[in-house]
């Protein structure tokens, strides 16, 4: 179950918060051969929004890209 201990808790500030809750999403990131590559199907086309030599640089823009393309109701 959850784990609400006092000793538990971590010190974060709410950037590394969002950053941490949102990490966990890896949708919409394919490694293509050492890089990681941002591509969404947008109207029944593939969009390339970037490629990363980090998974995790490529996580971070593919939750920003999401949010964006939510924000404007393309998702």
């Amino acid at each position: 179950g959850l784990n609400d201990h006092i000793s538990n808790l971590q010190l974060i500030t709410q950037r590394d918060n969002i950053t941490k809750s949102t990490m966990k999403d890896e949708s919409n990131v394919y490694k293509v051969g050492s890089k990681w590559k941002v591509q969404f199907g947008i109207s029944g086309q593939k969009c390339v929004f970037g490629t990363f030599y980090s998974k995790e640089k490529a996580i971070e823009e593919a939750n920003r890209v999401r949010n964006l393309l939510r924000q404007k109701e393309i998702l």
